[in-house]
């Protein structure tokens, strides 16, 4: 499904400016059709997936600080 720049900044609780910059920079997977920005949403929830992979994991696993 895709997704303009206002849904992808009330999905991730950005700003729509912030999301606009990602995207130019290359950030925050996206495409440009025309002058318009369209986001493929499972694209945009792997990205944020793969930003922090330990999430989740955290609590199941102890740290050398733990010993």
């Amino acid at each position: 499904t895709w997704a303009t720049v206002k849904q992808v900044a009330e999905h991730l609780q950005l700003s729509e400016a912030k999301v606009y910059a990602m995207a130019r920079s290359g950030a925050l997977p996206a495409t440009k059709i025309g002058s318009q920005w369209r986001f493929d949403i499972a694209e945009v929830d792997d990205w944020v997936r793969r930003q922090n992979p330990a999430a989740g994991s955290e609590s199941s696993q102890s740290s050398p600080r733990d010993s």
